[in-house]
């Protein structure tokens, strides 16, 4: 039997005589016939954010990719960054939990066609859980194509990151966009979506702190620090990262114990591959509830990223401190190393 779909909006009036009316107004969310793909776009829009660009019409050089496939402008998702330090362009969709798959299309537009920059970002998330990611695209690349299931998620969340300038006064130009999003229900439910995501990680980059330094950054806008000292690329809303001397900086979760095991990767940003020696006070630690969970000096030039899992069962406040700069003359620092894909499980 068909599901439909309808969301009551209540909207809160006051009238002259100051009186609070409110008013219903229907609106009618996505929904498909048997197993027929239904475009994402249809779908009531739950929230958006200004670095979030849906409306391609007169951008031929979005619209088309590097290799000349030219795409429905109407279908096309990018961001809207209007500066290196903008945001991640984020759209949240209600989907009622009425569909188990998603497809799509990721593709490096006409106008980044040869720029060989890997700030690209492009992740589906399902109820805050992630789904999906793509990262680093760059000029070169062809179109990918994916197919995933969605495990019958009530909300479904596309974000999309990274451009490179022109120097032409143009702005931020996009390097990657996502095309054809459809919803089909003919995916795996064999799982439930409590199921699926009771063992899924969780993101401390998603979760809300409790308290931050002021020198933290849990996000970083500079493509140089995304990339290690062997060519990995990590997500820049992943990249935990302190601009600091010898003084820690620090940030603080309150998890109310409702976790056992925290992991991520420490690792040398790619500028700083040719560092034999350790910057001064450089290192990375856990603290739970006070107590001293886990702890590594900084790592040189040559070695590889350090994967690491703590036990943090129990955990009511979890903390994060970070040290060590280097320094790249002209009185201009970088972290010395940085920490990605902080999780919880």
């Amino acid at each position: 039997m068909m599901k439909k779909m309808i969301r009551t909006l209540t909207v809160i009036l006051v009238s002259a005589l100051g009186v609070v009316m409110p008013i219903q107004s229907n609106a009618v969310n996505c929904f498909a016939k048997g197993n027929e793909a239904v475009s994402l776009m249809s779908c009531e829009v739950e929230k958006t954010n200004d670095y979030i660009r849906t409306s391609l019409e007169n951008m031929p050089g979005l619209t088309k990719s590097n290799y000349g496939t030219e795409y429905d402008p109407a279908a096309v998702i990018t961001n809207r960054s209007y500066s290196m330090y903008s945001g991640v362009g984020k759209q949240t969709y209600l989907l009622d939990g009425d569909f188990t798959r998603l497809t799509g299309t990721i593709y490096v537009p006409e106008e980044s066609r040869g720029v060989e920059n890997k700030s690209g970002i492009v992740q589906i998330y399902g109820d805050d859980i992630l789904l999906y990611e793509m990262l680093g695209m760059s000029g070169k690349d062809k179109a990918v194509d994916f197919d995933i299931n969605i495990y019958s998620a009530e909300r479904l969340t596309v974000r999309i990151y990274g451009g490179w300038y022109r120097g032409d006064g143009t702005g931020l130009i996009p390097m990657n966009c996502v095309t054809n999003l459809e919803l089909r229900k003919d995916g795996d439910d064999s799982m439930t979506w409590e199921e699926f995501s009771k063992d899924q990680p969780i993101y401390l980059s998603n979760l809300e702190y409790w308290s931050k330094d002021r020198l933290f950054d849990t996000y970083t806008f500079n493509n140089e620090l995304i990339e290690d000292n062997f060519g990995n690329v990590y997500s820049a809303d992943r990249v935990f990262n302190a601009e600091t001397g010898g003084d820690e900086a620090t940030i603080e979760y309150f998890l109310d114990g409702k976790y056992t095991e925290l992991s991520g990767t420490m690792y040398v940003p790619k500028t700083n591959r040719g560092v034999d020696s350790i910057a001064f006070n450089a290192h990375f630690a856990v603290y739970g509830d006070g107590e001293l969970l886990y702890t590594s000096d900084g790592l040189t030039g040559k070695e590889r990223p350090l994967d690491f899992t703590v036990d943090i069962t129990g955990v009511e406040f979890l903390e994060i401190r970070l040290a060590g700069k280097q320094g790249k003359g002209d009185g201009v620092y970088e972290p010395f190393n940085c920490v990605a894909n902080l999780a919880v499980r």
